[in-house]
C-alpha cells in the first residue's frame, strides 16, 4: 500500500519521467528511479529499512555503489535509489495459479 502511495505522490521516475500510476508496465532497459528531491530520498530510504528483511538486507546494503543484480529480473542501486530492468516476467513463470477469465468476470 506505502509503494503504491509513494507512487501516486510523484516520488517515482521511470526513464526520467515522474510515474504516478502504479500500473504503469516497465519494460526491458527502463531505469526507475526516485525522484531527486530530499524528501522523496528521505521517504523511500524509511520504508525500505522499515519494511526489509533479514534476506533483503543484503539487497539494500549502502556499501554496494554499482547495479547489483537481485535476480534475472532486475539490478538494483541502493545508494542512489535505481533499478534497471533487465526483462520483464513472463506469465508463465509467476507461481501464482491464477484464473485470467476469473478475473476479467470480476472487471464486467
Amino acid at each position: 500500500r506505502s509503494s503504491r502511495q509513494l507512487i501516486r505522490h510523484g516520488h517515482v521516475f521511470v526513464n526520467g519521467r515522474v510515474v504516478s500510476l502504479p500500473g504503469y508496465r516497465c519494460k526491458q532497459g527502463d531505469l526507475i528511479c526516485i525522484a531527486p528531491r530530499v524528501e522523496s530520498r528521505r521517504l523511500v530510504s524509511r520504508h525500505v529499512l522499515a519494511t526489509r528483511t533479514k534476506r533483503a538486507a543484503n539487497t539494500f546494503n549502502k556499501s554496494f555503489s554499482a547495479l547489483t543484480p537481485v535476480s534475472e529480473y532486475a539490478k538494483v542501486c541502493p545508494r542512489n535509489l535505481k533499478i534497471l530492468v533487465l526483462r520483464n516476467i513472463k506469465p508463465r513463470e509467476l507461481l501464482l495459479k491464477v484464473d485470467p477469465m476469473l478475473v476479467l468476470e470480476s472487471f464486467a
